[in-house]
C-alpha cells in the first residue's frame, strides 16, 4: 500500500541491476478479506495492528485494497490459473514491479507460508497492475512531478520534456 519507493529506490536498483528487498509487502497482515475478517471474529480473533496492538476494523484504505486483491484473485480463478489469496497476490504484485524483487515475507502459521509460495506461480497482467496501482495511487514528489515520467509509459512527451533537452529513456527489463 505504500509505493514511496517506486520514484527513486526503485529506478536506481534497475539502472545499477540491484535487487529489492521490500518488506511488509502484505500490509502487516492487514489485507484481510471480508469473509477473513467474519471468520476471525467468529473464532474471538482481532484483527493485528501496530506493534502487537490489535484493531477491530480495518482502515478505508485496507478495506478498499483488501478488495482489488481479492478481484484479482477471482479473476486469475476464472482464467484457469488457480485459486489464489489476496496475500499470494499481493506478493505476486510487488515481484512482477522489479526484475530482481525478494519480497520480506513472515507468517505466525505453516499454512501462511505454504500460501506465500503459491505467488511464484501467479502471472498478473499489465491491466491487473495498473487496477491495482489505481486503487491507492501513489505521491508523485519533486522534482517527478515536474519533469514527468518516461513518455514511452505516459504516451508522449511534457512540455518541459520536450521543449528543452533531447531525452533518452532506457527500458528496463521485465520482472523474471
Amino acid at each position: 500500500m505504500k509505493r514511496d519507493l517506486e520514484h527513486e529506490i526503485l529506478p536506481m536498483c534497475q539502472q545499477f541491476g540491484m535487487a529489492l528487498c521490500p518488506w511488509e509487502v502484505v500490509g502487516a497482515g492487514r489485507l484481510q478479506t471480508k469473509k477473513m475478517i467474519e471468520k476471525r471474529k467468529a473464532q474471538g480473533e482481532n484483527i493485528r495492528g501496530l506493534h502487537g496492538s490489535t484493531v477491530l476494523e480495518l482502515t478505508e484504505a485496507e478495506q478498499r485494497m483488501s478488495d482489488a486483491l481479492e478481484k484479482v484473485a477471482d479473476e486469475l480463478k476464472t482464467q484457469g490459473q488457480g485459486d489464489f489469496s489476496i496475500t499470494a497476490v499481493a506478493i505476486a504484485y510487488v515481484m512482477h514491479k522489479a526484475r530482481y524483487c525478494y519480497p520480506i515475507i513472515g507468517g505466525r502459521k505453516v499454512e501462511h507460508l505454504l500460501d506465500n509460495a503459491k505467488a511464484l506461480e501467479i502471472k498478473l497482467s499489465d491491466e491487473q497492475m495498473k487496477f491495482l496501482e489505481e486503487v491507492i495511487p501513489t505521491h508523485v514528489p519533486f522534482p517527478w512531478d515536474f519533469i514527468g515520467k518516461d513518455p514511452h509509459e505516459t504516451g508522449g512527451s511534457t512540455f518541459l520534456q520536450s521543449s528543452t533537452a533531447h531525452l533518452k529513456w532506457q527500458t528496463n527489463g521485465k520482472p523474471i
